[in-house]
């Protein structure tokens, strides 16, 4: 008799830690895709430093300044950037879509003249093969945040006027 019960109480308590597994598990793939979110997210702020701060989708790629915008930009089920000239066994590994923009203020902030708004966007799952979002809501991520030119004093040392080739333009600084 003391057998049964020793054994009814260990299945209770088995049965009971397989019932906790599935809310586990949830919970574990929520939050390794929130710090892969979150690699994105930074990965994103961090291509957005020093370039050109005027209003429309900002370049992300790795390519120069010269070529023509390639936002989005891809990254893979670890949240690591896949680059647009990538192979196409790559390319098949897109995961998330980040898409980001500069625009200006509805309504600007008080005493910032210089302060333009950036929105990133960031979808996913996304189709491998055409690099489109797929599912009904995408984005899944918005963040918006304030940014200014990187200007000041010293910014004829950084681009002299003495080279006619290096025009000053107005770079994104956080």
């Amino acid at each position: 008799m003391e057998v049964v019960i020793a054994l009814s109480i260990i299945a209770t308590c088995f049965v009971a830690l397989l019932g906790m597994l599935p809310a586990g598990l949830n919970a574990s793939r929520e939050a390794a895709n929130s710090t892969i979110v979150a690699t994105v997210f930074e990965e994103v702020h961090n291509r957005l430093q020093n370039r050109p701060l005027k209003p429309g989708v900002v370049e992300l790629s790795s390519a120069p300044l010269d070529d023509h915008g390639l936002s989005p930009v891809y990254f893979d089920d670890h949240g690591v950037f896949i680059d647009s000239n990538a192979e196409p066994s790559d390319l098949a590994r897109r995961l998330y879509r980040a898409d980001a923009r500069v625009e200006d203020w509805h309504e600007r902030p008080a005493n910032t003249s210089g302060l333009r708004a950036v929105i990133i966007e960031l979808s996913w799952p996304v189709d491998g093969a055409t690099g489109e979002a797929t599912g009904k809501d995408n984005p899944k991520s918005r963040v918006t945040y304030g940014v200014t030119a990187l200007t000041g004093p010293d910014w004829t040392l950084i681009y002299p006027p003495k080279i006619p080739e290096w025009k000053y333009q107005e770079k994104i600084e956080f």
